[in-house]
């Protein structure tokens, strides 16, 4: 009889640390998904930005091509990579006001050691990008390079 009360109430222990970890686990589960849609709700307009530049580059290039028919596929792609870097430098240029060293595409109401931690975030985000983008043409090539020898 003793021998089942005390492996109930050690079940019942083992339910409840369970559930203390579950617990634990679920609420740092949702402080980072609340973290994610922070850092994704400042990055949305960057994004969008980014991708009307993008479609426009892409535009630009398939007319370019339809134009001319003689053009390879490195030539329109060498073609709309400098189309890109023309527009990214275009908009690096847009102004800045002496007074608070902001930028007319940030966003207002920050102070200089905010708008640094900004700026800094934004170079952070871009770097991963490369470098996420890096890694995925490797792989592409990997891939790539293993169908070649197959055949």
């Amino acid at each position: 009889m003793a021998k089942s009360i005390r492996s109930k109430i050690k079940r019942k222990f083992r339910t409840i640390k369970r559930q203390k970890i579950k617990a634990k686990q679920q609420a740092a589960l949702q402080a980072t998904i609340k973290d994610e849609m922070k850092t994704e709700a400042d990055t949305v307009d960057q994004t969008a930005s980014d991708a009307a530049a993008a479609t426009k580059v892409a535009e630009s290039a398939a007319q370019d091509a339809s134009n001319t028919n003689t053009t390879t596929t490195k030539d329109t792609a060498e073609a709309s990579s400098k189309d890109a870097e023309k527009e990214d430098s275009a908009m690096d240029i847009s102004t800045t006001d002496k007074k608070s060293g902001k930028k007319d595409s940030e966003p207002s109401g920050m102070s200089r050691t905010q708008l640094k931690k900004y700026r800094a975030g934004l170079l952070r985000k871009k770097k991963a990008d490369n470098i996420a983008k890096q890694r995925k043409r490797e792989k592409k090539n990997k891939q790539q390079q293993r169908r070649r020898r197959r055949r």
